[in-house]
Parts: C-alpha cells; sequence; structure tokens
C-alpha cells in the first residue's frame, strides 16, 4: 500500500482544502499569498484580509513580525497579533461595519487594539492590488540565497540613494533580471527602500529611495 504524498505542493494544496472546508456557509474568496516578511505561505479568508494583510503588515515598515490567531474570549473571532520594530506588541481586528460594535480583546491587557472596518481598508483597494503584483516578484525568488546579486544591489542602492527601477537594472545587467527585480520590492518590504508604485504600479519607472533609517543597515 502506498504512503500518502507529502510533498510541499501536496501539502500546500491539503492546507487549501481544510481552510475551505472550516468557511462552513461562508462565501468569501480564498487568497493563497507568499509573505516575504514572515517567509511562509498565508491563506487569508477573503478580501477584507488581503487587503489588510498588504496595506498594514506586509508593506508597512513599522511592522518586524505578526501571526494569525485565534482570541481566547471570543474563539470565532480571529485576531492577528503585531509586533512593531520598536517591539510594540498591537491586536488587529477586522469587522465589518455590521458588527463592527462588537470589541473582542486579549487577555493581554498591555497589548495595543486596533480595529479595522470594511471602511477603513476599502480606500486602499487599488493601491494593494499593485502591491499584490510587486510582492509576486519576490515571492517568485523564495528560498533563493542570490548572496552576489543582494551585495551588488545593496551597494548601487547606497551610492544611487534615489532613482528608478531601470537604472538599477541597468547597472545590474550581468545578474538576472528577475532576481533583481525581488530583491528589489524584498529590500522595500523590509524597510530598507520606499517604492512609489501607487500610481502605475511596479514597472521599471518606478521611483524608489533608500529609507535615511536604513542606510547603515543595507547589506
Amino acid at each position: 500500500m502506498k504512503t500518502p504524498s507529502t510533498s510541499p505542493k501536496n501539502q500546500q494544496r491539503q492546507r487549501v482544502m481544510d481552510a475551505y472546508r472550516g468557511r462552513g456557509r461562508r462565501t468569501n474568496a480564498l487568497w493563497l499569498v507568499y509573505s516575504v516578511k514572515t517567509k511562509q505561505d498565508l491563506i487569508l479568508s477573503g478580501d477584507r484580509f488581503l487587503i489588510h494583510w498588504i496595506q498594514h503588515l506586509e508593506t508597512n515598515s513599522l511592522v518586524n513580525s505578526f501571526e494569525y490567531c485565534s482570541d481566547s474570549k471570543y474563539p470565532s473571532k480571529q485576531f492577528i497579533k503585531v509586533c512593531l520594530t520598536d517591539g510594540t506588541i498591537e491586536s488587529h481586528y477586522l469587522s465589518s461595519e455590521v458588527s463592527a460594535s462588537t470589541q473582542p480583546h486579549t487577555a493581554e491587557n498591555s497589548v495595543s487594539e486596533k480595529f479595522f472596518r470594511d471602511s477603513d481598508l476599502r480606500p486602499f483597494v487599488k493601491s494593494s492590488m499593485k502591491w499584490l503584483k510587486a510582492i509576486s516578484f519576490a515571492a517568485a525568488i523564495r528560498d533563493r540565497q542570490l548572496q552576489p546579486e543582494r551585495i551588488a544591489l545593496a551597494s548601487e542602492i547606497l551610492v544611487l540613494r534615489k532613482g528608478n527601477v531601470l537604472e538599477l537594472t541597468d547597472r545590474l545587467k550581468n545578474f538576472d533580471q528577475a532576481s533583481i527585480l525581488g530583491l528589489i520590492v524584498e529590500s522595500a518590504i523590509a524597510g530598507q527602500l520606499t517604492l512609489d508604485i501607487d500610481q502605475s504600479g511596479f514597472n521599471f519607472y518606478s521611483i524608489w529611495q533608500l529609507c535615511e533609517v536604513a542606510q547603515n543597515v543595507v547589506t
């Protein structure tokens, strides 16, 4: 008798199926995404969680890490434990306008709580979709060391300090272009540089700028 395959692809498929079955009668879309910040696949239950993840977690330079959890007092309420770069811990709760009156909380009184309603997230839908495409470039180089590319890119960022993506790829034309694009997005997520993609999305003419707080740690 054959042992069921436990390849990463099959494990990922099983996680999606388990998440689908666990939704009951809910019809929200499932989003399978890769988090560059936490280096893991995530299954997000609906557009609300997707927009929040992109805007307030993945691309927020103040966020160091995050974890999706269940509230001890309200088991049906999922919240996100967020660790900021300054050591502060926040609990993020997402809700629709209808259920916004419910104020769940964690047992940790010292934890700051933030509540995000649909009206809070709606203004970021378009920019989040642009960032979702940009994140796919970084996801494409997941688990790859690319140390020579990282060193070369960091050096050019420190020299130029500001410019567009095309300038960086031109100066690094001896390296695989797709890898460089992925590393640029990865650097933006890490807070080493800012990347302006709100208007036209991520492309060769997107403007980037070195973050002053990161100039001594870009390596």
